[in-house]
């Protein structure tokens, strides 16, 4: 079983190219291999081969279900709530079972290291296709956003890898990046440092080369990774510029989150000599999006209008003078009558707005609640030893760079996301039963 485990994790980047069924893209192949991985456990604890272990957390992944459930019956569960429904249980199911399995430390690690290998080729062909795409080589793991050239020529061509999306494929590395770095934090020898630096450093720039605002969670977390760095005064300037940057990175896809800024012009007066800089202040479709979510949550405070709604209610919340700017920056053709783009309902692209205007505020707060509790565990491991230390202090800087990420992403129905949870509470699982053990 714990083969078929291994299996999973490293079928898991190739969601975007093992599509089973177009069911708005929520049915993958690596999905199959874990169905046969749960009927497998299942078969084994009914004949008494293995046992049931509690579930760390569990409770606050049942007040989502509760939540979320209530959400959806005052909505009148239809099929799309059913769709979106099942797939959040899937995920709790996926932290549940993968909890089971990791019983070990050995199996700890082996899941770590064959995440950071297998990334790390990822990364590694991705960067080769990268380039060959400017050789007219096309291998289908570089995308061209043609759409965005109006107002961001420099950000067309984009990493994808094996998703569908540039923005999972970094979020992905985000994982990558966490994992890898607790391997480096954990080797002894020169050459295995080596090994997982050169793994880290593919894994960012590939991450970079989605040209996401992906990279400013992962800016935070290698900046939240180097505070464990202790002594020389190297390490000191190692934090110092991995802050300013990281900080300043998350201003900028802040920024970038409201306004399109991009492109951005500079002229000169031949009379008066001097030069001006434009910027474009339109507001980003976005931020549309973000606005129609919040005023979402305005009318349904409570439990909001129904997992999967959003984007066919959406339309009801966006007027035509505040969205035809920005749209026609993506669509120069759009118009109220004939093109509705912004009628088509886009993503709301934020874990906080997009979920509390479909589940409520009481969705949000059953999310938050678990997110802390998680945090919580997490910072309790900081006290074991400096090894288990930087393990959980690592895991802690991996969640809090997707909390900021958070801001313009769903971060709630990403695999890898839950599988870094679970991998954290899991380890902080198998120390505290050592401990004990002593």
């Amino acid at each position: 079983m714990k083969k078929l485990l291994l299996l999973y994790v490293i079928s898991l980047p190739l969601a975007g190219v093992m599509t089973f069924f177009n069911i708005r893209d929520k049915i993958q192949l690596n999905d199959l291999i874990f169905l046969i991985l749960t009927i497998v456990f299942a078969l084994s604890v009914l004949f008494g081969k293995r046992k049931l272990h509690t579930v760390s957390l569990g409770y606050f992944l049942i007040l989502i279900v509760v939540t979320f459930m209530a959400s959806n019956l005052k909505a009148g569960f239809t099929p799309d709530i059913a769709v979106e429904y099942s797939g959040i249980i899937y995920l709790i199911v996926v932290y549940c079972l993968v909890f089971q399995f990791i019983d070990s430390e050995i199996i700890f690690w082996r899941i770590i290291n064959v995440w950071a290998w297998v990334s790390s080729i990822i990364a590694v062909v991705s960067l080769l296709s990268y380039i060959g795409y400017y050789a007219g080589l096309k291998t289908g793991l570089v995308s061209d956003f043609g759409l965005l050239g109006k107002a961001n020529p420099a950000f067309v061509i984009r990493l994808t890898g094996t998703f569908k999306h540039p923005g999972m494929f970094a979020a992905y590395l985000h994982v990558s990046i966490v994992l890898i770095s607790i391997l480096f934090f954990r080797t002894k020898t020169y050459s295995e440092k080596a090994l997982s630096a050169a793994a880290l450093c593919l894994c960012f720039v590939a991450a970079g080369l989605t040209k996401t605002r992906v990279i400013a969670g992962i800016m935070f977390t290698i900046f939240l990774i180097t505070l464990r760095l202790q002594g020389s005064r190297g390490n000191s300037l190692i934090k110092f510029f991995s802050g300013a940057t990281a900080f300043s990175t998350m201003l900028f896809m802040l920024i970038i989150t409201v306004w399109w800024i991009f492109p951005i012009t500079i002229s000169r007066d031949p009379l008066t000599k001097k030069r001006s800089i434009k910027v474009n202040l339109v507001h980003q479709s976005y931020f549309i999006q973000h606005k129609a979510a919040l005023r979402m949550t305005m009318d349904y405070p409570v439990l909001g209008v129904g997992m999967g709604l959003y984007n066919i209610r959406s339309a009801e919340y966006v007027s035509w003078q505040e969205a035809k700017d920005p749209y026609r920056i993506m669509f120069p053709q759009a118009t109220e009558k004939t093109d509705n783009f912004y009628r088509k309902g886009f993503d709301p692209h934020s874990t906080y707005l997009g979920w509390a205007a479909e589940t409520g505020l009481a969705g949000l707060f059953s999310i938050m609640v678990f997110f802390t509790a998680v945090i919580c565990v997490l910072n309790k491991g900081r006290a074991f030893s400096s090894a288990a230390g930087n393990v959980f202090h690592i895991f802690l800087a991996g969640i809090f760079g997707f909390l900021f990420n958070a801001l313009y992403l769903d971060i709630l129905t990403m695999r890898h996301f839950w599988l870094m949870l679970v991998f954290g509470v899991s380890y902080y699982n198998l120390i505290v039963n050592k401990e004990k053990a002593v």
